[in-house]
């Protein structure tokens, strides 16, 4: 058993998705072109059909098929997060040279487990 009020060490792993609602459809942003050349990364959503939005009782609201993508490190989310920006729809107003034509989602998933061999129960508690 753990000391009276101690906190029990954690891992903690993170991942991002990244949609775009454009003309009433879900895209994704985070979507990888299968097809790439090798060469300059092609920005270019290869999605056969919108995403949809699901509701059941074990994931609860979800959007089904997103990528999720796995980050490191800030600097990992930061790039994953410029790709998606390169995929959204803009085009120049009489006032904004690149204007978003689109709302953007961003969800972070954060999974906390406690370190094995850990007890969990370091509250305190009987």
């Amino acid at each position: 058993a753990g000391e009276a009020g101690a906190v029990p060490r954690r891992t903690f792993e993170f991942a991002l998705s990244y949609v775009e609602l454009y003309n009433e459809d879900l895209l994704d942003l985070l979507h990888e072109n299968d097809n790439q050349s090798g060469g300059e990364e092609d920005t270019a959503i290869t999605q056969s059909k919108p995403l949809l939005v699901r509701e059941d009782a074990e994931r609860g609201v979800h959007i089904q098929g997103v990528t999720e993508v796995s980050v490191t490190s800030y600097a990992h989310a930061a790039r994953a997060l410029a790709a998606g920006e390169k995929r959204r729809h803009v085009a120049a107003t009489q006032l904004n040279r690149y204007s978003s034509r689109s709302h953007t989602i961003l969800k972070l998933i954060i999974i906390s487990r406690p370190v094995e061999g850990e007890d969990e129960d370091c509250y305190g508690g009987a």
